[in-house]
């Protein structure tokens, strides 16, 4: 069964590009639509690539928030009842100590090799040493926040731990670091799943949606990436009682298109 697709592009903070499998006959109606969602400040559609490009202010709209809306408006324009989602957006999980602890782990050894002083080498090891468990630490964080529990590969910080006062701390920090997000360096997680869009019956307000978010299978059967997104667009709807539509929890399904 072919669906409309919204292909995610490139996604940054305040940025969102996304082309979609059908065009825009009425690119100012799109564009007051989209501008419906609170925060968007600009959108700028091109009809050759059909790509679509919204500017946004990110504390006070979520991605998830245009992403639904631009659904929204595929449903408006065509009547599909479903839309499907694919993000090509690398998300390697790399928090950003992690790049100073890199950093300084290289700095550290490029030092050894030209021959540092032993107090300045010593400086260099504590740095790396500190980097390193910060961005561990980083990273449990954000694995707790998002998954509610953490990666087994985390646990490597008691190596690193038990390397201080060694001499060995610029090596054990590599290790560890390697360890730790080697595995994010090439894995490339893609979200895909199934938007789909129903007429709220219980309101008389014809621009009232009840919106399901379905798993889909062809990419990836990871259903946390999926309740992340449903989260996301929860906790708008917590905060803006005008929201447009209700997204209905419990509505993750395996499909298969």
């Amino acid at each position: 069964m072919n669906l409309p697709i919204i292909y995610m592009v490139h996604e940054m903070e305040g940025r969102l590009r996304v082309k979609i499998s059908h065009p825009i006959s009425d690119i100012n109606e799109a564009e007051n639509f989209i501008k419906e969602v609170e925060g968007v400040t600009s959108f700028k559609y091109n009809d050759k690539i059909k790509s679509i490009l919204v500017n946004y202010d990110s504390n006070i709209a979520y991605v998830e928030d245009i992403i639904i809306k631009i659904a929204l408006l595929m449903k408006k324009l065509y009547g599909f009842h479903k839309v499907k989602f694919i993000s090509n957006c690398k998300k390697n999980d790399m928090p950003l100590f992690s790049y100073y602890s890199l950093a300084s782990i290289c700095c550290s050894k490029l030092m050894k090799i030209i021959g540092i002083n032993a107090r300045g080498q010593e400086f260099l090891n504590w740095i790396t040493i500190g980097t390193t468990i910060g961005a561990i630490t980083q990273h449990a964080y954000m694995e707790i926040n998002e998954k509610g529990t953490i990666d087994p590969e985390v646990m490597s910080i008691m190596y690193l731990i038990n390397s201080i006062g060694k001499g060995n701390m610029t090596d054990a920090s590599l290790v560890t670091w390697i360890t730790t997000f080697g595995r994010h360096i090439v894995s490339r997680n893609r979200e895909c799943f199934i938007i789909k869009i129903d007429k709220n019956e219980e309101k008389y307000n014809n621009n009232s949606y009840d919106i399901s978010i379905l798993e889909s299978g062809i990419i990836s059967k990871n259903l946390n990436q999926t309740n992340i997104f449903t989260d996301k667009v929860i906790e708008t709807q917590n905060r803006n009682s005008k929201s447009q539509f209700m997204l209905r929890q419990g509505n993750f399904n395996n499909m298969y298109f």
